[in-house]
């Protein structure tokens, strides 16, 4: 019996243990209890309720003898039964998650007349579920996007975020960034995704204190480790008015006072 057989059944919906017996009986034809037992390794008072479980798929037949033994349903037989068996819940699951997903659907006008109503604060952890909220701010935006950051985090963002910038440039969403100064060969390779003359760069001598991005000027994520790099900081995001009034005038004097060319 070979592990890859038993992750191969297990996949389709077996249980480790009646992937076992349903093996020992393909391998070795019929068998009574006390032969599965020694074969499949698994007491004899559990394989009572095995092989009935099995039975009931339709994955073994009884065998009328003395003893009372058991036949595997032939082996290309019972993985379709299985494959047809798995498709079905999945289907249904698929079923279940648009109705799920419907229903958010339906409450999400409530949901953002609430966000308007009330400002909100959120301390975003790092990795995955920031690049996530991330994508999601860029996609929303509609008339701005502006960056200080230091130059390896905004390089590592423009990559992960690229399909969504990409998008943004489309809608004449115009960008700016904030970064301190690059050797020549650096600036086309931040270029390729802040693309002029749709998003523009501005340097400084060294990587800004403050990094933050801000959208349509209305929502800003301030990251809390400015040193660190952008899987390793979390980040706090609002759109309450006093912060994002700060956050706005930060960048634009940051904006005045940086240099056209690195």
């Amino acid at each position: 019996m070979k592990q890859q057989e038993l992750k191969v059944l297990e996949g389709l919906g077996l249980s480790s243990t009646r992937a076992r017996v349903y093996l020992a009986l393909c391998h070795h034809g019929i068998s009574n209890i006390k032969t599965i037992s020694d074969i499949a390794g698994i007491a004899r008072q559990d394989l009572y309720r095995i092989t009935s479980d099995l039975m009931e798929l339709g994955l073994i037949e009884t065998v009328i003898s003395r003893p009372i033994s058991y036949k595997a349903t032939p082996i290309e037989e019972g993985v379709s039964l299985l494959l047809r068996r798995r498709q079905k819940e999945l289907s249904t699951l698929e079923s279940k998650t648009r109705n799920l997903l419907q229903n958010f659907s339906s409450n999400n006008k409530k949901a953002e007349q609430e966000k308007s109503i009330s400002a909100q604060f959120l301390l975003i952890p790092s990795s995955e579920m920031l690049i996530s909220k991330l994508n999601g701010a860029i996609n929303k935006t509609q008339s701005s996007i502006d960056v200080s950051t230091s130059w390896k985090r905004f390089k590592f963002a423009c990559y992960q975020l690229c399909e969504a910038l990409e998008k943004a440039w489309q809608r004449d969403v115009k960008g700016r960034a904030i970064i301190e100064k690059l050797e020549e060969s650096n600036v086309d390779s931040v270029e390729t995704y802040w693309k002029s003359p749709y998003a523009r760069i501005k340097y400084v001598q060294s990587p800004p204190k403050i990094v933050m991005a801000i959208y349509d000027k209305r929502e800003v994520f301030i990251f809390v480790q400015s040193e660190a790099n952008l899987m390793q900081s979390p980040a706090l995001w609002s759109n309450n008015t006093s912060v994002v009034t700060m956050a706005n005038n930060c960048f634009e004097l940051l904006w005045i006072t940086a240099l056209e060319k690195p």
